[in-house]
């Protein structure tokens, strides 16, 4: 099952009282739904993305909270993948 706008701004209420740096939405190919990851530190942000990855699950949206929260539910999709994750050059 996908996720609702409603899940996923229950997602970011967690990972804002959690004070997280990023959050991401995963996809589980296995058995199609999405599922967050909070993660504190753009390193652990990096590193989840790497074992989603490497677990075939799917990035279905990046959220970074040093953004406005307003503009990237406006997206389509966000993808606003840490800086030094696009600087590793594994996009």
């Amino acid at each position: 099952m996908s996720a609702t706008l409603t899940d996923i701004k229950g997602w970011i209420k967690k990972a804002q009282d959690d004070e997280c740096e990023f959050l991401i939405i995963g996809y589980d190919t296995y058995d199609h739904g999405n599922f967050p990851c909070y993660c504190d530190s753009e390193k652990q942000a990096c590193e989840t993305l790497e074992r989603l990855r490497k677990t075939g699950n799917v990035v279905d949206e990046i959220y970074d909270f040093s953004i406005s929260m307003d503009i990237q539910l406006k997206e389509r999709r966000a993808f606003h993948y840490p800086k030094s994750y696009k600087q590793k050059g594994v996009l």
